[in-house]
């Protein structure tokens, strides 16, 4: 084998081979110093990996070297002399360094090792250490790239003031960025405490302390290293919300260096993987998880690293059966015993969080027994278990595997699709061009089983610049939606297949320009401009599967949908309403029986009778949502996903809607908030994006131009060089306005599309007719519209819009008596995603806020949006060839052109300031009516007042609070009507005000309700509408119900084999005190009474000699038996069999031990000795199944973290390293020795 093509981490010293001095056993983790004055630190060889610069840490012994900090220099490869930091350092008596970590930044290509030496010598690097400076305002820390300003200690903090922000400002080049003061309800400060834990060339920590009254405390801990454009944040908190400071923060979440991707292998990490050299080629068993990757070597070692580094919950069982495989297959390898205890460990630890789970704990068990068969070099139990989906040994990703199909997504993003009939695969490619080829192709996966579906992430790049997402989501049995956000411009996607075409759909929006290019047999490409590509795939899993209500039978087709980012999928069982925002990001929209709120959801119909909700958040631990006209569904955490099934209810007999049982699945890998509210979703609205199109006030009062203040750069004119006539205006402000006569035209220069929600509103002063405004569309096309508002000559408003779709409306108010009117015309459009062609647009047309007539009309929804232009006053000849273009006689003031349509509120509220009869009009409208645990937000919104207005908020209720707007969340004792709220809002003009009452009601839901995880009862709060809960980190099945959980099984915890008898102990069920023990010979088809009785305590001498499963049987008063897992028991004349190996608790100068009972024994031994002596002492004999060594001398305290990697941070100085083990006595005897644990404080 090339020696190019292995990796391999050695070090080296200069002059002796032989081993520094070490307070530790030895550790692959902890590198030494040789006396001699050198260490060489190699970075091993990665062939498909290469990192950027990145910060790297190492964990070194300086025993013995008799060395100071100033001793020492970092260089290269290049033997040039390299910045670094030692921190953490420990000395010896004689003020010498004995430990530090090394800290220094470095990049690593790929195929390439990279090698550092730290040696002896005067160092003649000049880097300053990172600048920090306080002063009034703060502690301003400076990386090079990126400056902060962090709060400063604080003794004695105003109350009266919102609290600082723990980052002030951010500046990245771009100057200071100001971050919002922390929001909430927060006890009362104490104090602040700002200071700097660590600094250095090359990283500088700081820490900063909020303490408050009653012992709540906030702590954010900043890591900022030299030359980054991004800082490390850890938070803390106790007693506190989690998001205290995520108002602060969420401007510059960019800034921030994100740890949500669990899969990522950072250089940091990397650096450490020690690789094999000339190993043997192993033979991996064929049913081993491992086995894709025989002949592999490196990638196995590369996947038990990055394994063992997850987070102990986000560790699968599967991923803990890898680990120990791996240990199993290289015994020589320096972590193999390491890997096989932390899987051991880890196993036990979920085998007891599931006792209320039969099945999960006995297939943990099975799995849990083949680690510990491989603990002991046997493979056992291999046939019992399933192999799993998910993200595999060799970097794919299985989604869905059965008898008929199987669903994968490989490391390079590669969807494969396997049937009887075909396969199927969809590539997505980037253009190698101009790109650096030392990059890696770099990706992170993410899976989760949501049990009828299952949804797999990954994003790689090949480049720095470029990164692409893919996202497929998998329907059982229907249908798997591929979902693309890519930003490569030479992307590619191409569809391929064995037997016959793809039949693909792609469900994109109506302007999309994607063409399907079907040029080869059994292949289809897509073009178009990178846009195009981002959207949705639809890979049928049969042929009643249709996309936005087009089917296929053998070709692909493109299914364009009336609404963005919402596509209808029927099936054989119903529709489905699949949501989808663009790169993770959440949408917020509401149509006809729906709302949602989130990154990607789905609604399915299950017949006709039930429903099926499902809801995926993003690594941003917002709130995601769905919601259907009797349920939402809502989550809240970092990338937690769920879903929820549940029966249609009968139609509600009063205002209440009704609250039903339901449940489904969840994945929280780091926990996270279930909420199930009863109802239709009110509460989800869109208002991002609302804004003013064009405002012309007409307040010059002079000279001849117009200034739309909303684009103050174009003015509008008034045609042929007209003398413009300033007559006075409407409102308060003294403002002018504008006199026209009928062959007077101003030309506004706006030229922009209107959306098809809009409002267009302008004041009039006229005793004649004529033409107000002209919104002109292309006069060419016939398909145009041309959009006209009039004064007639018998004074009434009329709206109308010819070309394509005409109508006409007349108003019933004449306004042609010389007084100022108001003018609004509304246009609301309504899409329907089950109406492919087009959408429904209704005008509404408002004299003096009050409405006059409505029509509706529909807009085939694939014409192209064309810009309007807007001229006032006359009109102009059109395809319409109208007689009469004359324009109005009067004066018109306020034209207003927004992209929304406005609320009758809204419309009033212009009216009355216009009038003067409120010099403030206060155009929001709170919610009346609430519950208790509701969230309460009013933002108040108000027209008129000028520039200067102030508001006060009177009889606020003691449940809520001001902060720019009204919010809070009544409880229990709030329950009533509050007294009138009243705001007031004072002007130069003089006030305005609104006036309210909350009426606070008892929670919808019933205490009787609760929700369950994994059939253990939830702490349910009730909360408005409806509950929430935490749910526990990891997955599982949860649901809503009035029901109990069901009672715990029994269990037999001990079966003792004696000379009187067999004694069995069990664990009973609550509250039942009868027990029937049963025996089988024949595995379980027969069961035979052993003994029936009261207590869990008994003996029988029933059974003779023979192979039997045992069970025990709870007997409650009023319900069925329930049943125990069975155990299984081998009755001989033989001694008992080698019981498992005891766990080990060490700490100073003792050692607990506790272990399992084994089947059959009654009495324990157990025995010690030092590391490394042959000789066994019995410390013990008794019946317990725990023993405490306290004679123990030498051993010390378990470290918090376990494990080699982390213990390479410790000091061990005099531990001495015990060894145990126990056997086991029946009534024939002694068994053989258990396998040896040992008390080495890093153990798992």
């Amino acid at each position: 084998m090339k020696l190019s093509l292995l990796a391999i981490l050695f070090f080296t010293f200069a002059i002796s081979q032989s081993r520094a001095g070490t307070s530790q056993p030895k550790n692959p983790y902890l590198k030494e110093f040789a006396k001699n004055g050198a260490l060489e630190i190699r970075i091993p060889t990665f062939i498909n990996r290469g990192w950027k610069e990145s910060l790297v840490t190492y964990a070194i012994e300086f025993k013995g070297a008799n060395l100071k900090e100033e001793d020492l220099i970092l260089k290269n490869s290049n033997q040039s002399e390299i910045p670094f930091q030692l921190s953490e350092i420990r000395k010896d008596t004689q003020g010498y360094l004995s430990f530090g970590r090394l800290s220094f930044i470095t990049d690593h290509k790929k195929e390439n090792d990279t090698v550092f030496n730290l040696v002896k010598g005067s160092s003649k690097n000049s880097d300053p250490v990172l600048s920090k400076i306080e002063n009034d305002n703060g502690v301003m820390i400076d990386n090079g790239k990126i400056k902060i300003l962090v709060s400063k200690t604080l003794s004695k903090p105003n109350n009266k003031e919102p609290l600082p922000a723990p980052i002030l400002g951010i500046d990245n080049g771009k100057g200071w960025q100001a971050l919002p003061k922390v929001l909430g309800d927060n006890p009362k400060l104490i104090s602040i405490i700002s200071e700097t834990q660590e600094n250095g060339k090359i990283f500088l920590i700081h820490k900063i302390d909020y303490n408050f009254s009653g012992g709540s405390k906030y702590e954010m801990t900043i890591k900022v290293v030299r030359d980054q454009k991004t800082i490390e944040i850890i938070e803390k908190f106790k007693g506190l919300d989690k998001n205290f400071a995520s108002n602060s923060l969420s401007s510059i979440r960019q800034f921030i260096k994100s740890d949500n991707d669990h899969n990522l292998v950072t250089l940091d990490k990397a650096k450490d993987w020690i690789f094999l050299k000339d190993t043997k080629q192993k033979s991996i068993p064929p049913e081993f998880l491992l086995f894709s990757l025989q002949g592999r070597t490196n990638e196995i070692l590369e996947n038990a690293y990055i394994k063992s580094n997850k987070d102990q919950s986000l560790m699968t069982e599967y991923d803990c059966l890898e680990l120990a495989e791996t240990g199993f297959l290289f015994p020589e390898h320096p972590l193999s015993k390491e890997w096989l205890d932390q899987s051991e460990k880890i196993l036990r630890n979920k085998k007891s969080r599931s006792t209320s789970l039969p099945k999960e704990t006995e297939r943990l068990g099975l799995i849990l027994e083949c680690v510990i068969g491989l603990q002991s070099k046997e493979i056992r139990n291999y046939e019992k278990i399933k192999k799993p989906l998910g993200i595999q040994p060799n970097g794919s990703v299985i989604l869905t595997k059965n008898d008929n199909e199987e669903i994968s997504i490989s490391a390079k993003g590669e969807i494969k699709i396997k049937s009887k009939e075909n396969e199927l695969s969809s590539l997505n490619l980037m253009s190698s061009e101009n790109e650096n080829q030392n990059s890696s192709i770099q990706s992170s996966f993410s899976y989760i089983d949501l049990k009828d579906l299952a949804m797999s992430n990954i994003t790689f790049s090949n480049n720095q610049k470029f990164e692409t997402n893919r996202r497929v989501l998998n329907v059982n049995d229907h249908y798997s939606a591929i979902i693309e956000d890519l930003s490569s411009p030479n992307s590619k996607i191409v569809f391929s297949a064995k037997t016959s075409k793809p039949k693909v759909f792609f469900a994109i929006p109506h302007d999309n320009e994607l063409k399907i290019n079907e040029d080869k047999p059994l292949e289809i490409s897509l073009s178009g401009q990178l846009k195009d590509f981002n959207g949705v795939s639809i890979i049928p899993k049969n042929k009643r599967v249709s996309v936005n209500k087009l089917s296929t039978d053998s070709t692909s087709v493109i299914a364009s949908g009336p609404l963005n980012n919402v596509i209808l999928i029927d099936t054989d069982q119903g529709s489905d309403r699949l949501f989808i925002g663009k790169k993770s990001e959440r949408i917020i929209k509401k149509g006809k029986g729906w709302s949602v709120n989130s990154s990607l959801a789905l609604i399915r119909e299950l017949g006709p009778s039930k429903r099926h909700l499902s809801v995926f958040g993003n690594n941003k631990g917002l709130i995601h949502s769905i919601s259907s006209d009797h349920l939402t569904l809502e989550v809240e955490g970092s990338n937690i996903s769920a879903t929820a099934e549940y029966r249609i209810p009968k139609k509600s007999k009063t205002r209440d809607p009704i609250v039903f049982n339901s449940s489904g699945s969840y994945n929280a890998p780091e926990g996270g908030t279930l909420r199930i509210m009863f109802g239709e979703n009110s509460k989800t609205s869109n208002s991002s994006g609302k804004s003013l199109l064009a405002f012309w006030k007409f307040d010059e009062g002079k000279g001849n131009e117009f200034v739309d203040i909303k684009d103050p750069e174009k003015k509008a004119i008034l045609n042929e060089n007209n003398q413009v006539v300033w007559v006075d205006g409407i409102g308060f402000e003294k403002g002018s306005a504008v006199q026209l006569n009928p062959s007077t035209q101003i030309d506004t220069t706006f030229e922009k599309i209107i959306p098809g929600n809009s409002s267009v509103s302008i004041w009039v002063k006229t005793t004649q007719s004529g033409k107000l405004l002209n919104l002109i569309q292309d006069k060419t096309n016939p398909k145009s519209h041309t959009k006209i508002l009039e004064v007639t000559k018998s004074g009434m408003v009329k709206i109308s819009q010819n070309g394509n779709n005409p109508f006409e409306i007349i108003g019933e108010s004449k306004i042609n008596d010389g007084k100022w009117h108001h003018i609004t015309w509304i246009t609301e459009e309504f899409l329907d995603e089950t109406i492919i062609d087009h959408s429904l647009v209704k005008h509404s047309l408002y004299v003096d806020s009050k409405l006059q007539k409505e029509t509706s009309i529909k807009e085939n929804i694939k014409n192209k949006k064309e810009k309007y232009k807007i001229k006032i006053g006359r009109g102009e000849m059109s395809s319409s060839k109208q007689l009469d273009i004359s324009g109005i006689d009067g004066a018109i003031d306020n034209l207003r052109i927004y992209n929304f349509a406005l609320s009758e509120g809204e419309i009033h509220g212009i009216t009355m300031v216009g009038l003067k009869r409120s010099p403030i009009a206060i155009t929001s409208t709170p919610q009346k009516m609430l519950r208790v645990g509701e969230e309460f937000e009013y933002s108040l919104k108000y027209t008129g007042g000028g520039p200067f207005v102030r508001f006060t908020f009177n009889n606020v209720p003691k449940w809520a609070r001001v902060e720019g707007r009204i919010i809070g969340t009544p409880t229990q004792r709030d329950i009533g009507l509050s007294k009138p709220i009243t705001i007031v809002g004072m002007s130069p003009w003089g006030p305005g005000q609104q006036s309210f009452s909350i009426s606070v009601q008892p929670p919808l839901v019933k205490r009787e309700w609760k929700i369950q995880a994994n059939g253990k009862q939830l702490l349910t709060k009730y909360i408005g509408m409806g509950v929430e809960a935490t749910l526990p980190k990891g997955s599982g099945q949860w649901s809503f119900t009035k029901e109990k959980p069901a009672l715990r099984k029994p269990l037999i915890m001990k079966l003792e084999n004696t000379s009187s008898g067999i004694n069995f102990q069990i664990r009973g069920t609550p509250s039942v005190t009868n027990y029937l023990f049963e025996s089988s010979k024949d595995s379980g088809k027969t069961w035979q009474t052993v003994l029936k009785g009261r207590g869990l305590r008994h003996k029988t001498n029933a059974l003779k000699n023979g192979n039997y499963l045992l069970r025990v049987s709870a007997l409650p008063a009023a319900s069925s038996p329930i049943l125990s897992s069975v155990v299984e028991f081998n009755l001989n004349n033989d001694p008992p069999s080698q019981p498992q190996r005891p766990e080990v608790f060490s700490a100073k100068n003792s050692v607990r031990l506790k272990w399992n009972h084994h089947i059959g024994a009654y009495e324990y031994n157990v025995f010690r000795r030092k590391l490394g002596s042959q000789n066994w002492k019995k410390i013990y004999n008794g019946r317990s199944l725990g023993f405490v060594d306290k004679e123990a001398q030498g051993s010390l305290e378990r470290f918090d973290s376990p494990g080699l990697k982390a213990g390479a941070n410790e000091q061990i100085n005099g531990l001495t390293i015990y060894e145990y083990c126990i056997s086991c006595i029946d009534k024939n005897g002694e068994s053989i020795k258990s396998k040896i644990r040992n008390s080495d404080p890093r153990n798992w």
